[in-house]
């Protein structure tokens, strides 16, 4: 695992709008990559593994990292056949490819009108010390006589 690898990302995450799956992607890699030999080679399996995510997804994923510049990929052969890939870390974003999908208004303000409004954090129900003080008397009555009503 590297710390500096980890930290890059964070960083970039933050300035370039990456989405939260993208990002557990891009997090994935930096755990696995090793900041002394700056070698960084799982598997696609390993990869959905970590992050929850299918083969297809984690593919797709990785992918989009490489399209945006975040990560380079170098296809790795083992006896001829395809080993697992071979990621270059600390990439340079080529642009904002993302923030067509980030919004930068709050929810609050981009929330439709016909939402319900907020419950204050005082309102009575939000009270749990005391729901028991304030059970209803057909509940209170039940529970002492062992049946439900």
């Amino acid at each position: 695992m590297s710390i500096r690898a980890i930290n890059w990302a964070r960083k970039t995450c933050s300035a370039f709008g990456v989405p939260a799956q993208h990002r557990l992607a891009l997090f994935a890699l930096c755990f696995f990559h090793n900041d002394k030999t700056g070698e960084c080679f799982p598997s696609y399996d390993s990869i959905a593994t970590d992050i929850g995510y299918g083969r297809r997804k984690t593919i797709d994923l990785v992918r989009d990292l490489e399209a945006n510049g975040l990560v380079m990929i170098q296809t790795r052969r083992a006896g001829g056949h395809q080993g697992s890939n071979q990621y270059v870390l600390f990439g340079k974003p080529i642009g904002r490819k993302w923030a067509d999908r980030v919004n930068d208004t709050t929810p609050c303000e981009g929330a439709p009108v016909c939402t319900l409004p907020r419950v204050p954090p005082s309102a009575h129900d939000r009270n749990f010390s005391r729901i028991e003080e304030k059970a209803p008397a057909r509940i209170a009555k039940s529970a002492g006589s062992g049946s439900y009503a």
